[in-house]
């Protein structure tokens, strides 16, 4: 095995390096490139992707991508790591959602929504497009990671992919397990336009990690609701290495948690009027179960102080994966592009590891 080209890298066996893949120069003249670090192993087998920052906000998780490149041991590794800190660097520039200057100029810039790009396209769009056919193409299996996002006090907690048939589909199902987060979240594949819809599409087992500090599923809390912190960079770092381990890329077994629920049912809970929101719950609940119209927040004006709108969970049991709660309050704009909280149908739970009934 001699030199070889992974994601626009080109390394030796053994060997990690860093690059930059060129995607295009603004006016004033400052160049934006897409970072990729490659670690090579000794012997061939599958190429993992690890990437985060598609906005720019959720920065958190690049801990994660730092972590596991210190400790990973090229000659000890089959295959290759491929790691993106920062997919988008012009939303990272302004830590926010989306790019500046797609924002003033262009429809948006929430690269999340544009796959696979557009090479004549806005900004975003040709980091997309650059990644799509520079990056993806060598990549096997891809986890896309998003986080906490301190600028908005926004938190979630699993991992989620599309479902499809045939042997991708178990393929994707069984590698989203490994991966030992205690919520997966199975979703009907939807369209191509987000980066895991899009490499799916290409035949690659592809998935969303949403990350932030989590205390545990009601079954392994105490009486009072209270749970022991688990670190968003441990949980990343740990479910990469199961994979690996998975893989036969790394020595080892996975480490997977005492109990794993597999859910669908997605909802988001947004208010109908913007204002100022009140949560009452915290991200120290997510993991917990909520009956029907148990309130999760409150949206008050900032003029009047007059409550405007009640945040309120949906299903008859609502397990609570995600909450913005800046306390004493968060500013929120209506409807569904201001997301105040996330739950899943507990009706559709099906324990893929222990079960609390049996006990």
């Amino acid at each position: 095995m001699d030199m070889k080209t992974i994601a626009g890298i080109e390394v030796r066996p053994g060997e990690r390096r860093y690059g930059e893949i060129p995607v295009t120069t603004m006016a004033a003249g400052h160049r934006i490139h897409i970072p990729v670090h490659v670690i090579r192993g000794v012997e061939e087998g599958p190429v993992v992707g690890v990437v985060a920052v598609q906005h720019g906000h959720e920065f958190s998780v690049i801990n994660i991508q730092k972590q596991l490149l210190e400790q990973l041991d090229p000659s000890q590794l089959r295959g290759a790591v491929v790691c993106v800190p920062i997919i988008n660097a012009v939303a990272f520039e302004w830590a926010s959602r989306g790019g500046w200057s797609d924002g003033l100029w262009g429809p948006h810039g929430d690269i999340g929504r544009l796959w696979p790009g557009n090479p004549q396209g806005w900004l975003a769009e040709k980091i997309a497009h650059v990644f799509s056919t520079q990056v993806l193409p060598d990549i096997d299996v891809l986890f896309d990671f998003h986080g906490d996002a301190p600028h908005t006090r926004f938190t979630d907690h699993y991992i989620g992919y599309g479902a499809v048939d045939g042997e991708l589909g178990e393929r994707t199902a069984n590698i989203g397990r490994i991966f030992g987060m205690e919520i997966v979240l199975r979703r009907p594949l939807g369209g191509t336009n987000t980066l895991s819809g899009y490499a799916m599409s290409q035949g690659k087992p592809a998935f969303g990690v949403e990350l932030g500090d989590f205390w545990g599923l009601d079954v392994e809390r105490a009486p009072d609701g209270s749970g022991k912190r688990k670190p968003l960079t441990e949980v990343g770092v740990r479910g990469i290495t199961n994979v690996l381990k998975h893989l036969d890329m790394v020595e080892g077994e996975p480490e997977l948690p005492a109990y794993q629920v597999e859910v669908g049912g997605f909802a988001s809970v947004a208010p109908a009027h913007g204002g100022l929101m009140i949560p009452e719950v915290t991200r120290k609940d997510i993991g917990r179960i909520f009956p029907r119209d148990h309130v999760l927040g409150r949206i008050i004006s900032p003029y009047t102080f007059e409550e405007l709108d009640i945040l309120q969970a949906p299903y008859e049991e609502n397990l609570l994966v995600a909450v913005r709660d800046a306390e004493p309050f968060t500013h929120m704009q209506p409807g569904g592009g201001d997301l105040g909280f996330s739950v899943v149908d507990w009706s559709s739970a099906t324990w893929t590891i222990g079960n609390p009934s049996n006990v």
